[in-house]
């Protein structure tokens, strides 16, 4: 079977109704949550203050978390029901592996963009149409973040700019993690090492005051003042160096060494 067949039955896998209503609400619930927080007892300056408060609750600590639900334990619960077993005999395992990963990838970028984007379309453009917000005061220029650079080319531009590079991230995340399912054998571990690495570089980069390198600052930059956006590559270069040197790891996997 070739490769984009399969993609496409592993899509239709991954989409199913239930299972994707599911992680949608999961993903989701985080910002549901802080939005009715900050509904009463906040006065915000404008609605990009709203859609960044938005982002600043839960969500940011549990980012690769959540990224984990939305494909990249498939391969684990699969193994754990011996599906595996049926289907190396009618396919080409590193085929219907790579099938997986690239899916995962994709869906972890798309999903991510909508959750970000979403919240960004309400926040901006629904929001202020019902007045669930109040709004009062002038806006403090120390108060930009990260990111607040890209608004000199519009709103709405400044929403898909962001929302993208979250989506980056989320996708890096979720390969990330998959590739490492593939690698190491006990599950759990495979499956913590991505956010046990973000809450560990979170913790150092504040131990030695340098947070504007923390994984969750570069992507949530909405506990710091603006900075150079050089700064939010430096973590995710790393993130994407360990998912390039573990797919090269699997690339030079002999033949037998896929009898997973």
């Amino acid at each position: 079977m070739m490769l984009n067949q399969q993609i496409v039955i592993e899509l239709k896998k991954a989409l199913s109704y239930n299972r994707l209503l599911i992680r949608l609400f999961i993903i989701g619930l985080p910002i549901l949550i802080q939005f009715f927080i900050i509904k009463n007892g906040y006065t915000f300056s404008s609605s990009i203050e709203v859609f960044q408060r938005l982002l600043s609750g839960f969500l940011p600590m549990i980012f690769p978390l959540l990224m984990i639900l939305i494909y990249a334990d498939s391969l684990v619960i699969e193994r754990k029901e011996n599906y595996l077993l049926y289907t190396r005999t009618r396919i080409w395992l590193p085929t219907y592996l790579l099938s997986k990963g690239i899916v995962n990838a994709l869906l972890a970028f798309v999903i991510s963009f909508i959750l970000i984007f979403s919240t960004f379309l309400f926040a901006v453009y629904i929001e202020p149409g019902f007045s669930f917000i109040q709004y009062g005061g002038v806006a403090n220029p120390a108060t930009d973040t990260t990111f607040n650079q890209f608004l000199v080319l519009g709103t709405f531009t400044y929403g898909i700019l962001y929302s993208s590079w979250v989506a980056i991230n989320g996708m890096v995340y979720a390969t990330l993690t998959y590739l490492l399912t593939l690698c190491i054998d006990n599950p759990f571990i495979a499956l913590s090492i991505p956010f046990v690495w973000y809450q560990i570089m979170n913790f150092i980069t504040a131990i030695l005051s340098v947070p504007q390198f923390s994984p969750l600052s570069t992507i949530f930059p909405y506990n710091l003042t603006q900075q150079e956006l050089w700064t939010v590559l430096l973590p995710f270069s790393i993130l994407l160096l360990a998912t390039v040197g573990l797919i090269i790891l699997l690339m030079k996997r002999k033949r037998n060494e896929w009898l997973i």
